[in-house]
Order: C-alpha cells, then sequence, then structure tokens
C-alpha cells in the first residue's frame, strides 16, 4: 500500500505527502523496517512514524486517534487501516468521531471484520433489502456450467466451490473483496454487511445469494466466473 501511495507522489502528486504509522510488540519484530528507513531518504514528501507497544522499547506508544491528532497537522486525510480487529474498529470510530468521512477510510481485516461502517450522515449502510430466492439456477459463464441452488447450499461462492468451478477467496466476510465477479444477469442479496467495495457491476460471492425473481418467477443468476 505504501509502495503504491508513493508511485503518486514525485509523479502526478508532487505536493501530497503521505504518512506512514507503523506499530510493533518491539523494534526486533517490525516487518519492512530497513525498507521503511530507506524510503525516508528516498521521498521527501513520506513521513514514517515507528512506535513500538512494549515497555523499555524506544518511541514507546501505541497507535490510536489521540496519537494521530499529535503526528498529523491539520489537513485533509486519505486514510487506510490495516491490523487487528480491535485497533480497526477502535480507529474507525474514532475518526469518524472527529467527522472523517466514512469514504475516506479504508481498511483491511483478515477474516469477518467487526467494524460495522456508518455513513457519512451516520446511519448504517444497509445489507439489500431483497428476498433471497427459495431456489435458482446459477450459470458460471466462463466455466460453461449451470447448476441448481437452493437455500442449504450457502453463498454463490459455496455453490462454485461444491460443484469445482475456481473461484478465488480470502475473508469469506465480505471484507478483502478477492471473491467480486460480475453479475451478467439476474441480482444477488447479500447476507453480510459488504465491507470491500466490489465495483460496477459486481458482487462479492462470499456473502451473496440469488435474490428472488420479479412476479414469483424462477430466479436465476448468471456470474462471470
Amino acid at each position: 500500500m505504501l509502495e503504491h501511495a508513493l508511485g503518486g507522489v514525485g509523479a502526478s502528486s508532487p505536493h501530497r505527502r503521505v504518512y506512514f504509522i507503523h506499530g510493533a510488540r518491539a523494534e526486533s519484530e517490525r516487518p519492512f523496517g530497513d525498507f521503511l528507513r530507506r524510503a525516508v531518504d528516498q521521498y521527501p514528501k513520506l513521513f514514517v512514524r515507528l512506535l513500538n507497544s512494549e515497555p523499555g522499547e524506544t518511541n514507546h506508544g501505541r497507535i490510536d486517534v489521540e496519537r494521530l491528532k499529535q503526528v498529523l497537522p491539520f489537513d485533509d486525510y486519505d486514510f487506510y487501516l490495516c491490523g487487528p480487529a480491535s485497533f480497526m474498529r477502535d480507529l474507525y470510530q474514532g475518526l469518524r468521531a472527529l467527522n472523517v468521512a466514512d469514504e475516506r477510510i479504508r481498511f483491511e481485516a483478515f477474516g469477518p471484520s467487526t467494524v460495522t461502517r456508518t455513513r457519512t450522515n451516520g446511519a448504517a449502510h444497509p445489507v439489500a433489502e431483497r428476498a433471497v430466492a427459495a431456489s435458482a439456477t446459477v450459470t458460471f459463464r466462463r466455466s460453461d456450467r449451470t447448476v441448481n441452488w437452493s437455500a442449504e447450499q450457502g453463498s454463490v461462492l459455496e455453490l462454485a466451490e461444491a460443484n469445482g468451478i475456481a473461484a478465488p477467496s480470502s475473508c469469506r466476510g465480505g471484507t478483502c473483496g478477492t471473491c467480486a465477479a460480475h453479475v451478467l444477469a439476474g441480482r444477488v442479496v447479500y447476507t453480510a454487511e459488504p465491507i470491500a467495495e466490489p465495483g460496477p457491476g459486481c458482487a462479492l460471492l462470499c456473502i451473496a445469494k440469488p435474490g428472488a425473481g420479479g412476479e414469483g418467477g424462477q430466479a436465476s443468476l448468471v456470474i462471470d466466473l
């Protein structure tokens, strides 16, 4: 993520400053420490703050909103968070309490996320209010397979796996976006709050089930997989 952000710093965004704040238990456990120190010398617009949570370590402290307020000068930021669930939950809630817009905060969780997003106006992101189909036919276009789906078969991702159709996945909780695929026809219903943004015309298969067909018709779904 840092390398991606730095790619725009001396090119299309020469005045953009990047703040990278990392916490570890001890300096000896910090990943990419040497890279981070070299990057500071290489990129004048990069600011790095390395914190260690164990007592007795140099730069002792933990990352929280109060620490961010000490480090970041008054400005407008996009935030990218990655770490344990409680860390991301507390930071997300703290940033929202400071009126940082929801769409300016991105995070990655490994496993189902415990972060509940709130819209900028304060309302929770709704799960799609559509009825799940009682049964459906699901076509995986690139695999040239059409299979029947029923509720006990779970998500569209689980249906694909049960039928030997290769489907990329990781978190299985709507967080990472790895399982996103284009919906070519039909519609899906999310059974959990989606955290990742799958992109226009796409769905997160790990939390998707076929949506009910219109006017009581047979539900059908076509996925580009």
